[in-house]
């Protein structure tokens, strides 16, 4: 699926500003640790014990993944995957499906948003007795959204169901001082420091440093990078089919979203053409069914899920059942909420309601409407002036 950003107001600076934290992928090695939500992690560091939690679980998934039902996979092609927050257990649960998939039909190589250095650590640690690899690595992610026990279980998750899995890490070198360091310290005691392995590991330090030393962490720099590293990565194995996956931002066609440069997906697609495809991996829908009172008048509302974030945020998804003919004469605003937000398959001629509950207790509603409205063909939904 496509969709391309180019219209005056995209998104709600809400929902802007929480993409960029979801799909950006690591904070500044150099930066205060995002604080998890009490009770939802495992403090791992100066200990060999694994983060615990029960999801996602890691057995093979019992069921096939809602994102794949539509997709036909194609022998040589590449298939990306954006995910609306890195460090979900949901999100996750459903990667591992998709993964399940297209490790049934004999495929092997895992792109994902890490760094060179991180991915061939994750190899080694594929065929090692241990966790201690993994174990150095989760503590490296400390202050991101990786830094996450479920992030831990997927993982594992995948070193014992699909051991034969050849991870790529295609990012910059987010942490360059510490993963990248001991990788690089690694390689020099192998005597390896003249090999292509050191010489790619250390440059990819090096756009991490780069990156990180600007004043606006450039983001035009990193899509270029992330872009270039991906072909170069893809071309070690041309010919075969690969599936990925990344922030959201990173693979819309056109402009990386809140920015002026073209996304990483965009740079692939011109390079490899119809061979790329990229999806939202959309989740399970109905959680329950409520009221709700709207403008005066009471509606079955269906209520899909909400989304948690490191700073106490949150984000919940409604639809009102019935309610399109009562404002669909409703002013609209220059704003647009593209389905890629949203949890869940939308539908046309609906009405949703995005609930924002912030850390104070305060509790926001902004309203959508997709009245057939679409942009290059993929339908949008357009924000409502409610007069409240």
């Amino acid at each position: 699926m496509i969709i391309t950003f180019r219209k005056k107001v995209l998104v709600s600076f809400l929902i802007l500003g929480l993409l960029f934290l979801s799909a950006c992928g690591s904070a500044d090695p150099a930066s205060t640790a995002v604080q998890t939500p009490a009770g939802d992690i495992t403090t791992v560091a100066d200990t060999t014990e694994a983060p615990t939690t029960e999801a996602p679980t890691i057995e093979a998934p019992s069921e096939p993944s809602e994102t794949l039902k539509q997709l036909s996979i194609e022998a040589g092609h590449i298939y990306l995957f954006g995910e609306m927050k890195h460090g979900d257990a949901e999100i996750m649960s459903e990667e591992l499906k998709i993964w399940d998939a297209f490790y049934a039909l004999g495929y092997r190589h895992l792109f994902e948003e890490l760094s060179y250095a991180a991915a061939a650590l994750l190899n080694e640690w594929m065929a090692a007795d241990s966790d201690e690899i993994l174990m150095e690595l989760y503590q490296d992610w400390e202050g991101t959204y990786s830094y996450n026990p479920a992030t831990w279980n997927y993982y594992r998750a995948i070193k014992k169901n699909y051991p034969e899995t050849i991870f790529h890490g295609t990012d910059i070198g987010h942490q360059y001082d510490t993963t990248g360091a001991r990788y690089l310290k690694k390689l020099e005691a192998e005597g390896k420091a003249d090999t292509e392995e050191y010489a790619l590991a250390q440059e990819n330090c090096e756009q991490g440093r780069n990156y990180y030393n600007t004043d606006t962490e450039d983001a035009k720099y990193r899509e270029k990078c992330m872009a270039e590293n991906f072909l170069r990565e893809y071309e070690r194995i041309q010919g075969e089919t690969i599936l990925g996956f990344y922030g959201s931002a990173h693979l819309l066609e056109g402009k990386r979203a809140g920015s002026e440069t073209d996304s990483m997906g965009q740079r692939i697609m011109d390079h490899y053409g119809d061979v790329y495809h990229w999806d939202i991996i959309m989740l399970p829908g109905v959680v329950k069914s409520d009221r709700i009172t709207v403008a005066g008048k009471e509606y079955e509302a269906t209520y899909f899920g909400e989304t948690k974030y490191n700073n106490g945020m949150r984000l919940a998804f409604w639809r009102l059942e019935n309610a399109f003919e009562d404002f669909k004469d409703y002013p609209l605003m220059d704003e647009t909420l593209p389905y890629y937000n949203y949890p869940m398959k939308m539908e046309e001629q609906q009405i949703y309601i995005l609930e924002i509950a912030w850390k104070d207790g305060s509790v926001e509603r902004e309203y959508f409407r997709t009245d057939n409205y679409t942009w290059e063909g993929y339908l949008t939904s357009m924000r409502m002036e409610m007069g409240e």
